[in-house]
């Protein structure tokens, strides 16, 4: 199914852990619309600006694959929000940069984090009324677990 012009649901919902596991990587309506809020808003205009195609390392998490990751408890990827993204040819902080620099034009995006120099957390809101937060993080292996900076 597709989400967007460049975006699928099976490239949302691939999961090598969940297919290991035995995890049903299902998502109900609410969380397909999610998904192509986030392709559409945020996705495709990256893509559009970047002019090459956009890797997804980690899209839809049901809540049991989360928990298998050590995902967030509170993770937007539970509801089909959020997708972890790389680009070829650009750092995770390259990305986010770009993102949160568009943000204030046509990329609306409630979070962005670049996580651990290895790729860029790309969210949306799950209620499609409300007013993302342009919330731009930095997360990093501390001593006491994951620490976040302010970008």
């Amino acid at each position: 199914m597709q989400l967007s012009s460049h975006f699928t649901l099976e490239e949302f919902c691939y999961s090598e852990t969940a297919i290991r596991k035995g995890i049903n990587m299902t998502p109900n309506n609410a969380q397909v619309m999610c998904m192509i809020r986030l392709c559409e808003n945020v996705l495709e205009p990256l893509r559009m600006q970047v002019g090459k195609p956009i890797k997804i390392t980690s899209g839809f998490r049901p809540p049991e694959l989360n928990a298998a990751i050590g995902g967030a408890t509170n993770s937007a990827h539970q509801f089909g929000c959020a997708a972890d993204t790389q680009i070829d040819g650009m750092t995770p902080l390259q990305i986010i940069q770009l993102v949160k620099i568009s943000a204030f034009g046509r990329i609306y995006v409630d979070q962005g984090i670049e996580e651990f120099g290895s790729w860029a957390h790309l969210a949306v809101t799950q209620d499609p009324t409300g007013a993302p937060r342009n919330n731009w993080l930095r997360a990093i292996h501390g001593p006491d677990g994951v620490a976040y900076s302010v970008l």
